[in-house]
C-alpha cells in the first residue's frame, strides 16, 4: 500500500493590520461543526458522475481535521487584521464579548472526467453577547480549478479557497463593526 501522506499548509500571508481594530472587545473564533466526513484527516473526494457520494483518500491526511484547519486560518488572519481589540480561541479565561461560529459544508476534492477542482463552503455566524444578538450570519463558497487530478494539486487549491475566505470574512467583520 501507499505511504501515509500528511499535508498542513506553510504560514499564509496575512492581510495588514488596521489602524483600529473593527469590532471593540474580544471575539472567539469556535472551532466549525461538519459531517463526519469533513471532521476526519483524511482528504475528502467526490466523483460527480456520482455526487451523492463523498470518498476519503485513506494515504492523504490533513495535519489537522477541517475544522480545526478552518479555525486557525481565521484566527490566525483575523488576529493579525485586528478585527477585535483581540481575537482568541475558546477556553481562554477571559470574558469575551463576541464569537464566530458556524460549520463546514463542503471541505473536498471534485473529479469531473479530466476536470477537478477544491470546493469548499462554510456558514458562519458573528453573535453578540450582550446583548444576545445575531450581527450577522453568511454563507462563503468557493470552487477552485486544479490544473491537474493530483492531491497536491488540491492541497494548493485548498489553500486559496482558505485565503479567499480569511480575504471575505476580514471584509464582512470590519464593516459590522
Amino acid at each position: 500500500s501507499e505511504p501515509e501522506q500528511v499535508y498542513s499548509f506553510p504560514a499564509f500571508e496575512q492581510p495588514p493590520p488596521l489602524d483600529e481594530p473593527a469590532l471593540k472587545g474580544t471575539l472567539v473564533i469556535d472551532p466549525l461543526v461538519t459531517d463526519s466526513i469533513y471532521s476526519d484527516q483524511r482528504m475528502a473526494w467526490r466523483d460527480m458522475r456520482e455526487p451523492w457520494r463523498v470518498q476519503q483518500l485513506d494515504n492523504h491526511l490533513w495535519s489537522l481535521a477541517p475544522p480545526q484547519l478552518v479555525q486557525d486560518r481565521l484566527l490566525s488572519c483575523l488576529s493579525a487584521r485586528r478585527a477585535a481589540d483581540s481575537v482568541v480561541p475558546p477556553g481562554v479565561p477571559v470574558e469575551f464579548d463576541l464569537i464566530l461560529n458556524g460549520q463546514i459544508e463542503r471541505f473536498e476534492m471534485q473529479l469531473d472526467g479530466e476536470a477537478a477542482a477544491v470546493s469548499v463552503a462554510v456558514e458562519l455566524f458573528l453573535t453578540r453577547r450582550q446583548p444576545r444578538e445575531l450581527v450577522w450570519q453568511r454563507g462563503f463558497r468557493y470552487q477552485v480549478p486544479l490544473a491537474e487530478v493530483s492531491a497536491e494539486a488540491a492541497v494548493g487549491g485548498f489553500r486559496t479557497a482558505l485565503e479567499r475566505l480569511c480575504k471575505d470574512v476580514a471584509g464582512t467583520v470590519e464593516h459590522s463593526g
